[in-house]
């Protein structure tokens, strides 16, 4: 999917000339399909994975989380299997950091995303 090019925490991306790239990373999508937080998207509030309700919860179930990231990962048109995935919750600090590695056009990426309150 084509989107504009954004930095490693999300802004976007321009240049000195004060342009904008566009790119189709995939790694690029799944950062942003793991950041949105359930019902945040007003076009379609059924986007997104409840952070609320699930991760930053007293006893979060990291299985039930884990499979929940799998499923969503799943749902990007070029990830053809997810090879793993973790999470790592810190209730002190209110986020979570998910590694992942997918396949995508036969090729393993791997990556990370941290998602806070």
């Amino acid at each position: 999917m084509k989107d504009l090019l954004l930095t490693s925490d999300g802004d976007l991306c321009i240049d000195d000339n004060a342009n904008v790239e566009i790119t189709d990373s995939v790694i690029q999508e799944i950062q942003i399909r793991l950041r949105w937080f359930l019902g945040e998207w007003k076009i379609n509030p059924e986007w997104g994975l409840p952070y609320y309700e699930q991760v930053f919860v007293k006893n979060p179930n990291l299985a039930i989380i884990e499979d929940l990231l799998r499923t969503e990962l799943l749902t990007i048109e070029r990830v053809q299997s997810v090879e793993s995935i973790k999470i790592k919750v810190d209730n002190r600090t209110r986020t979570a950091a998910i590694v992942f590695a997918v396949t995508v056009d036969n090729e393993k990426l791997e990556g990370e995303v941290t998602v806070d309150v």
